[in-house]
């Protein structure tokens, strides 16, 4: 009884003198302006009769800002939560963006959607890690096959040095995730990879151990080596395969090593790097 006699003095005050009104504060700056909280209804709710609505308009539902074309409502906060008030049973608290009935799922969009967090790009697709997180990522059979070559120059190795071998020649590269300028495939999603690796010596003297392996983060996961004894002036191909599983990010390279005494060449001729995803 005590709030309605107050609110009916607030309006008639207001109406007689057209001023404004402050409730916490000696200078209101609106006809109403109220510088604390303001609470409706009970400190305990137990039934429907507690209910306490604040509407703006006729019908059931409240509704904030207007209707024309250039109106927009913003809110600003640190957080913004959308739950279920607990009352209506687990399978609501749903939310409907450009609809015109009631939400079927806990969010539903009657148009389209776009999320940008600079991992998009074209063709890729939503996906969800194990804790539910999404990011976007390339489909495992897309954008993952590359090859190159040596093309430029003939690389010397060092003897007793393991030695990184720059195809400097992308043939193709899909998925943009091989770097002709190190040498260095990277991994853009976890998967199983199958490699190919063909090493062309071009020896200028003899040798007793070529050796040539594919190495993932600097560690070495496949290697193939000719031990024999070979004479100098002679070319000599290693070439294997080898199927990896990797991880997002890994770090794939091809070394090569000789251990002769002296200076050795990998030709330009017949030397590639080339993988793909498989799954």
């Amino acid at each position: 009884m005590k709030l309605v006699f107050t609110l009916i003095f607030l309006i008639i005050f207001s109406s007689l003198t057209a001023q404004r009104v402050g409730i916490g504060i000696t200078n209101p700056q609106e006809k109403l302006h109220v510088d604390s909280n303001i609470r409706i209804g009970t400190s305990l709710w137990g039934s429907a009769n507690h209910n306490r609505y604040f509407k703006i308009g006729e019908g059931n539902y409240v509704t904030i800002g207007e209707v024309g074309l250039d109106d927009r409502l913003e809110f600003s906060a640190r957080e913004f939560l959308f739950k279920n008030s607990g009352a209506y049973g687990i399978n609501n608290g749903k939310v409907g963006i450009n609809i015109n009935t009631s939400p079927t799922a806990y969010l539903e969009v009657n148009g389209n959607v776009k999320i940008t967090d600079n991992t998009q790009g074209d063709g890729k697709v939503l996906t969800s890690d194990a804790s539910g997180n999404a990011s976007w990522q390339n489909p495992s059979s897309r954008n993952s096959a590359f090859r190159a070559t040596l093309q430029n120059s003939n690389q010397v190795i060092n003897d007793g040095v393991d030695k990184v071998i720059q195809f400097d020649n992308e043939q193709f590269d899909d998925g943009f995730n091989y770097n002709n300028t190190n040498g260095i495939f990277t991994i853009p999603t976890d998967g199983v990879f199958h490699f190919d690796v063909k090493i062309e010596w071009q020896l200028v003297t003899s040798t007793a151990t070529l050796f040539v392996y594919l190495d993932v983060n600097g560690s070495k996961v496949e290697e193939a080596k000719l031990e024999d004894a070979i004479s100098g002036n002679v070319t000599k191909s290693i070439s294997f395969g080898s199927t990896v599983k990797l991880g997002q990010g890994d770090i794939v390279r091809v070394f090569v090593r000789q251990e002769s005494g002296t200076n050795q060449i990998v030709s330009t001729i017949n030397s590639s790097f080339s993988g793909f995803r498989l799954y």
